[in-house]
């Protein structure tokens, strides 16, 4: 049977079957830490307020949640909905803030937000008590080192409660895949996982994966490791999560692209 549909569509689940499995989950199993991982649950707030309204009306369960979900930046601006989030239990939000350059956002399309956008963004998290996850991205496709330092840079200034740094990847089907050169794109799909010892991102105009994979790992060691970072997780969590956090930098990732 041929396929009809539209490629780009999807289907939210009804907000009341989806807060059952939550209940059910925490009841049963005792499960309060809850990643929500669709990457588009901020954009459409009216599902945003039935799933945490759903919540909210189950008395304190919002209470007993750990929640995180991912936004774009461009969606954190009602301060209502933020508020019914973080009473539903949603305590963690993953910005893909990508690149501090303007320029390099806009190589891939990202550029519908400036500087001023990423941070109110991040301060409105914060004034409803909402922990930020930062998410960046190096290596895209207009990067330059000095580009990637004002992303490292960024940052540093926002300090967020936890920073993912992703080298770019052109998986197949993307946008990227279909600018990259055949010789440079890769069938070995172990070459697509983040941490993996065979990872290879792609190449920008002016870095090779190489430049761009040692520049990853050794900001990402520095961040976690320095005082600033786990002065701010000390402040906001304790001891005990400082200690997490620093045997997560102890343990430096094997490359092969690096010769390790």
């Amino acid at each position: 049977m041929k396929y009809s549909g539209k490629a780009n569509s999807y289907r939210m689940w009804n907000p009341r079957h989806a807060v059952d499995e939550i209940e059910l989950l925490l009841e049963k199993y005792g499960v309060i830490n809850i990643k929500i991982a669709d990457e588009m649950f901020v954009l459409n707030r009216n599902h945003v307020l039935g799933v945490c309204g759903e919540i909210i009306g189950r008395g304190d369960l919002g209470d007993k949640l750990n929640i995180w979900c991912y936004a774009r930046v461009d969606t954190i601006k009602d301060d209502a909905m933020l508020e019914e989030m973080r009473r539903a239990g949603i305590k963690w939000v993953a910005l893909g803030i990508e690149s501090a350059s303007e320029f390099v956002r806009d190589g891939v399309d990202k550029a519908d937000y400036g500087l001023e956008d990423i941070y109110r963004a991040c301060e409105k998290l914060r004034a409803h008590s909402i922990n930020l996850i930062a998410n960046f991205i190096v290596g895209l496709p207009d990067d330059t080192v000095e580009t990637m330092r004002e992303t490292m840079q960024m940052a540093y200034t926002i300090m967020p409660e936890f920073l993912n740094l992703y080298a770019c990847q052109t998986y197949p089907g993307s946008l990227l895949w279909d600018q990259t050169p055949q010789d440079q794109r890769s069938y070995d799909w172990r070459t697509y996982a983040h941490h993996g010892y065979e990872c290879v991102p792609a190449r920008t105009r002016t870095l090779s994966s190489a430049e761009v994979l040692k520049f990853r790992d050794d900001a990402f060691e520095k961040f976690y490791r320095s005082s600033s970072y786990q002065s701010h997780v000390l402040t906001k969590f304790g001891p005990r999560a400082v200690v997490e956090v620093q045997e997560m930098a102890r343990v430096p990732l094997k490359r092969k692209l690096l010769g390790d």
